[in-house]
């Protein structure tokens, strides 16, 4: 072997070396790079996994604490003292309801005494939150104007038509006007057009109104005040401009809930006990 044969094989043995050590290297790098991304690939993973069983948990959780604060909730309900106030008034016993000593339930064959005194039957209970107050007449007289909410009536003092809210009861000046049931004064004013006047609320939705009454009224007639039935409550007057040309009467209004009504419907008109001054 001469000289230039030694050289280039040399050459080539060295280059030989080379690529076997780089290929190595590529190869160990290449495992490694492969050996990495599988630990990530595996690391993520494993946290998906540790997310679904930590969600798991928590839901888990979250619906035991749900259970057991409804069940806590209906237990402290049974345990709790009945609350008197919360009773609705269609649960309470009426005072008129005749009880069985030995139940508590209504006995049917038990009686009681109306207003009158006569036995009647438990079915014969009557309603009061639905009754409507009893009335009287205010003053004796006779009617001389009609209530007329509607329909215009003459006007003898206005010279005109117009409507009538109330009722005129023709009577003398000075007569004594009473309370046509029992109640509470809402109002005691001066009406610029109806001269002095008395309000009176008599509860369900009932209220009357006196007006023409003389100025002076008896002590004790204030907003406020309770008045029974028959009670005086003032005079008849005649401070009513609007109809002073008319003879001496009692204006008397009535309304059920705000709403004016006839008092007729409400008021027995005593027919034997007429006015003829």
């Amino acid at each position: 072997m001469n000289f230039s044969e030694f050289v280039l094989l040399s050459l080539v043995s060295n280059y030989m070396n080379i690529f076997r050590l780089n290929g190595k290297t590529i190869n160990e790098t290449t495992k490694g790079r492969y050996s990495l991304m599988k630990k990530i690939t595996l690391s993520e993973k494993n946290l998906k996994n540790t997310m679904y069983i930590g969600a798991g948990i928590m839901a888990v959780t979250v619906i035991f604490l749900s259970v057991f604060a409804v069940v806590q909730n209906n237990s402290a309900k049974k345990n709790a003292p009945l609350d008197s106030s919360s009773i609705s008034e269609s649960t309470k016993p009426s005072p008129d309801t005749t009880l069985d000593n030995s139940t508590g339930l209504k006995d049917p064959n038990k009686e009681f005494e109306d207003s009158n005194g006569d036995n009647v039957g438990v079915d014969a209970v009557p309603d009061k939150d639905k009754e409507t107050p009893v009335f009287i007449m205010p003053c004796t007289g006779s009617i001389s104007k009609y209530h007329s909410p509607d329909e215009l009536l003459y006007s003898l003092t206005m010279n005109d038509y117009r409507t009538h809210e109330g009722i005129d009861i023709a009577c003398r000046a000075g007569d004594e006007v009473f309370a046509v049931s029992a109640g509470t004064i809402k109002n005691v004013y001066f009406d610029p057009l109806m001269g002095y006047s008395v309000s009176i609320d008599h509860g369900k939705g009932m209220v009357t109104t006196y007006k023409n009454l003389a100025e002076e009224l008896p002590d004790g007639i204030v907003e406020g005040a309770r008045v029974t039935m028959g009670q005086k409550i003032g005079t008849v007057g005649e401070s009513a401009i609007i109809e002073v040309s008319d003879s001496a009467h009692l204006h008397i209004e009535m309304s059920e809930n705000d709403v004016s009504v006839d008092p007729l419907d409400y008021i027995p008109f005593d027919e034997d006990a007429v006015f003829e001054g």
